[in-house]
């Protein structure tokens, strides 16, 4: 086992963004996710 990670730039808008993706490469398929959103107001 062991925990792949990486950034992925995005865009919202004029706003560039960045995501941070972690996985286990040992499991194979599809697999559930999660995602949080900051809210900033």
């Amino acid at each position: 086992m062991a925990i792949v990670t990486t950034t992925r730039d995005y865009q919202d808008d004029a706003v560039q963004l960045e995501a941070f993706i972690a996985y286990d490469d040992a499991v194979a398929g599809r697999r559930p996710a999660v995602l949080i959103n900051h809210a900033w107001r």
